[in-house]
């Protein structure tokens, strides 16, 4: 099942599968499951495609799988009888780093007490390179239940041999891709734009196409007349900038050094008046 926001991500996925179910949210996944069930269908895995949010938590069109109680609730009362029908005895999480944060953990194990299932989310970034027609190819990105929260051996998968050397003051920043107004947008003025910067190794980045985590939030400010962007990603250990192209496109992902300062700036920018 794959989630039916509207980007080029998950188009791609879309695009690359050979069978998937597009799902705006929990009623949709309810009645999918139901009816492969009456069908008699047989699958033995689940798998969730989409962004992941704050947490690394699921999102499914409208419908955010976190470690909330109406969650596991959903899944015991709601979904578990369709998944014991099908026969379904694994539930993949398939977006970024899905499984590394401590509530997201909770969240996989909360799912899986209430599906009965063995449940699996990711401890890297994934993207539209870890699908084939079959599906997701790239099991050594999956940690499951039971078993405590796995380990950080890197951070979040960009590892230093895939970097390349672009500072990112040698970048002509841009607004990046066309914003919608469902994107949580933070405008700021120079000066705190500045301090965020400050918080960004700005010398290593990634170019990531297809990149599953949706940013929270996007910060905006304006600039020698032009609009410059970050895309927060990851809980803000990452950042993704956009320059003239080549990378006015995919952008470039910078990692944090501070990620929980970058956040607390972001939750309380103090933004005087301008």
């Amino acid at each position: 099942m794959v989630s039916d926001t509207v980007d080029r991500e998950l188009a791609a996925i879309r695009g690359t599968v050979s069978s998937f179910e597009s799902v705006s949210g929990e009623p949709s996944i309810v009645t999918i499951l139901q009816a492969w069930g009456v069908r008699g269908l047989h699958a033995e895995t689940l798998d969730l495609v989409g962004h992941s949010g704050s947490h690394g938590f699921l999102r499914m069109g409208d419908w955010v799988v976190d470690d909330a109680p109406q969650t596991a609730g959903s899944f015991d009362v709601l979904i578990r009888p369709s998944l014991e029908a099908i026969g379904v005895r694994n539930i993949r999480l398939l977006g970024c780093v899905t499984a590394m944060s401590m509530r997201g953990w909770t969240a996989i194990a909360q799912i899986a007490r209430a599906s009965r299932c063995r449940v699996y989310g990711t401890r890297r970034y994934i993207g539209s390179n870890d699908y084939r027609a079959e599906g997701f190819i790239s099991d050594d990105a999956l940690v499951g239940t039971p078993g405590p929260r796995p380990a950080r051996q890197d951070r979040i998968g960009f590892l230093p041999h895939a970097a390349t050397h672009t500072p990112i003051g040698s970048l002509t920043m841009t607004a990046g891709p066309a914003l919608t107004k469902e994107q949580a947008l933070l405008p700021v003025n120079v000066e705190i734009a500045r301090q965020i910067l400050e918080l960004v190794d700005g010398v290593r980045s990634w170019v990531v196409p297809g990149l599953l985590s949706h940013p929270s939030p996007t910060v905006l400010w304006s600039h020698a007349n032009t609009i410059h962007r970050i895309d927060v990603l990851l809980d803000g250990e990452a950042v993704r900038v956009y320059g003239r192209y080549p990378d006015d496109e995919y952008g470039r992902i910078y990692l944090v050094r501070e990620p929980r300062a970058l956040n607390h700036l972001i939750e309380h920018p103090d933004r005087p008046r301008t």
